[in-house]
């Protein structure tokens, strides 16, 4: 408790905290594109014609990235330079929990997507 009311040194070490929040921006920006192509193929009416299994696995690894950095730089903090405040583990376990939320529910979405790619591939056999 200790380090309440004490500023954070980051003088030392600038670049590497700097680089992980850009990575954190970029995977969040390629999350957003892969949703965008997703939706995209949605409204197109392609959406099991085109490679959208694709689109799923890099908002995947996207997700997976993105919550990985803040939480390494966090554990970095907390664990090898012993600064941090007292919401920095409360704040790593929030992101930790919404990263395997995330992670989950496009692991369902995958799924859903190979039932239904199969059901409209044996529906258009019928037809």
């Amino acid at each position: 408790m200790e380090s309440v009311g004490r500023e954070l040194d980051f003088s030392s070490t600038p670049w590497p905290y700097a680089i992980t929040g850009c990575l954190t921006v970029a995977a969040i920006h390629v999350f957003l594109l892969a949703v965008w192509k997703i939706v995209g193929f949605i409204k197109s009416g392609s959406f099991y014609r085109t490679p959208v299994l694709r689109w799923l696995t890099v908002a995947k690894r996207a997700v997976v990235l993105g919550c990985l950095m803040p939480i390494l730089t966090g554990l970095h903090l907390f664990v090898i330079m012993h600064q941090g405040t007292p919401l920095l583990m409360p704040a790593l376990l929030g992101v930790l929990t919404m990263g395997v939320a995330a992670i989950m529910l496009l692991q369902l979405l995958v799924g859903l997507y190979r039932e239904a790619s199969a059901n409209v591939a044996e529906l258009e056999e019928v037809i």
